[in-house]
């Protein structure tokens, strides 16, 4: 349902910005744990967690790209086969 061309422009591309603005597209928080009789019961837990987590990251690490050549070189994501989407392993500088 999020990658739903008719809601999202170019839903393949990670672009944040997309919520912002004079017309924000629709916030996927809505959809992404299901609705109605079939809501996630865990729903809360998950934001919860996710939460904490992010923040605990944040505080612990130095977040920043890789440099290469005294340059940040940010990693390339993209399709790949399987349910999450994550570094294209011949892009990635690790």
């Amino acid at each position: 349902m999020c990658n739903d061309p008719e809601v999202y422009q170019k839903p393949e591309i990670f672009n944040a910005d997309r919520f912002l603005g004079d017309k924000p597209e629709a916030d996927p928080g809505l959809v992404v744990f299901g609705f109605g009789r079939r809501v996630c019961p865990g729903r809360l837990l998950a934001d919860a967690s996710l939460y904490i987590t992010l923040a605990m990251i944040l505080w612990s690490f130095d977040v920043s790209p890789i440099q290469v050549d005294g340059k940040p070189a940010p990693p390339v994501y993209g399709p790949i086969s399987g349910i999450v989407r994550s570094v294209i392993p011949e892009l990635a500088f690790f």
